[in-house]
């Protein structure tokens, strides 16, 4: 806990302490492993993917993931319980955005919610960039644009109303 004190005491802005941090992380848990594995996957795959769609596609990536890493420190912020909200966020991650299952299992009424979640159009992109050469524009591309943008919006929004929670509590200067 002091840690967060020291962090939101000091003259920067709260969205740049959590950019840096998400920043760190990302580089030093996912970065290397994402490389190994694409690497395996252009080396064994004959896939015919177009850089630029990559590129974007990984722009697109980062902006909503610091969105959601903005949405959930915000609601931390509000509510002041990382762990429960830590655990509901990873857990829908997880569970509801086809990372590690295919969505046409879930019962069809879950099939229509998690289109709700910027995740679950992250990934049916990305596995359409390479495997079918899906272009940009498409209605899958459009959707998940708006999707990346939209959560970075909310989640400095939320961020935002956090940090003003916090602030005019004293819990931070």
């Amino acid at each position: 806990m002091s840690s967060f004190y020291y962090s939101f005491s000091r003259p920067i802005r709260p969205y740049l302490i959590l950019i840096q941090d998400w920043l760190s992380i990302y580089v030093k848990f996912n970065a290397y492993p994402v490389l190994i594995y694409a690497i395996a996957i252009v080396s064994l795959q004959n896939l015919s993917m177009r850089l630029e769609l990559i590129l974007l596609f990984l722009v697109l990536w980062i902006v909503m993931s610091i969105g959601l890493n903005f949405l959930e420190n915000g609601i931390v912020y509000i509510t002041k319980k990382a762990e429960p909200v830590s655990i509901a966020f990873r857990f829908f991650e997880y569970v509801f955005s086809g990372q590690y299952f295919p969505l046409t299992i879930l019962p069809p009424i879950l099939q229509q919610f998690v289109w709700l979640l910027p995740y679950s159009w992250a990934y049916l992109v990305w596995r359409k960039i390479l495997f079918e050469e899906l272009p940009v524009i498409s209605l899958e591309y459009f959707t998940f644009i708006i999707a990346s943008v939209s959560t970075f919006l909310v989640g400095l929004c939320i961020l935002r109303k956090g940090h003003d929670k916090i602030y005019r509590e004293g819990l931070v200067l």
